[in-house]
C-alpha cells in the first residue's frame, strides 16, 4: 500500500475538509507519528550542503533566479 494512501486511512477521521489535505490532530500525536516514520536525521548533511556549493553552481543559480525574476540575498 502506498504511503500516501496509508496516511489517508490513518488520518481520514481527522480531515478538516474532504477535498483538502489538512488534518486536525493533537500536536503530540503528530510528533509521535513523525518519530515513528523517522529513518535518518539528514539535518546536519543538508545544513552543510550550502557550504559545498562551488562558485560556478552559485553563479548559475543566481543567473537562473535573475532570469526568472527571483531575488535572493547574496550568500557570499
Amino acid at each position: 500500500m502506498k504511503r500516501l494512501r496509508r496516511h489517508y486511512i490513518a488520518f481520514g477521521p481527522d480531515r478538516v475538509n474532504p477535498k483538502r489535505e489538512f488534518f486536525e490532530i493533537d500536536p503530540m500525536q503528530a510528533i509521535a507519528i513523525i518519530k515513528l516514520m523517522e529513518i535518518e536525521d539528514v539535518t546536519p548533511k543538508v545544513a552543510n550542503e550550502k557550504e559545498e556549493v562551488d562558485e560556478i553552481d552559485r553563479e548559475a543559480g543566481e543567473a537562473y533566479a535573475k532570469k526568472n525574476g527571483h531575488v535572493f540575498p547574496s550568500a557570499k
